[in-house]
């Protein structure tokens, strides 16, 4: 037989009787349920898993767009004059395009696998996406014109 404290007059009695022999007040069950005990742990453990893989699947996305935004730019020959391209695609999924230093377009994109959907906003532009596929730090056109990342 174990000598607890009550919890309300703080003397000590029996582990064993139901009610303090000196104030009247009733005991908690100090019994330890391990049954119970082992479910609770069972939970809080699956709890922590659950967050972990959240944390996991969150941090894969925001990596795997976060690395692709910045300017990318192509350069081509027209007419025996050099010109340059630049894409330009933010965190916020918002991009630009500029031809030769002046803003030709805007446009929205996403990711899906190893493209790059580009969609403009301009209304009079046929609503389509165009691909670019993913390789290192370029994007190829669907003409093969290749797109390198600058920043």
């Amino acid at each position: 037989m174990a000598q607890i404290k009550c919890n309300d007059c703080g003397k000590e009695i029996s582990s064993k009787t139901k009610n303090c022999i000196h104030c009247g007040a009733p005991l908690k069950n100090n019994k330890i349920n391990f049954d119970e005990l082992k479910v609770i742990i069972k939970k809080f453990w699956y709890l922590i898993v659950i967050g972990i893989v959240i944390i996991f699947v969150i941090l894969i996305n925001f990596f795997s767009h976060s690395n692709l935004v910045g300017t990318y730019e192509f350069k081509y020959e027209w007419h025996g004059e050099t010109h340059k391209q630049l894409l330009i695609l933010e965190n916020n999924k918002d991009c630009f395009i500029y031809h030769d230093n002046k803003l030709e377009g805007t446009c929205s994109w996403r990711k899906e696998g190893n493209l790059i959907y580009l969609k403009s906003k301009d209304p009079s532009v046929e609503v389509r996406e165009v691909p670019l596929t993913i390789r290192g730090k370029t994007l190829i056109s669907v003409d093969n014109d290749v797109l390198v990342k600058i920043n």
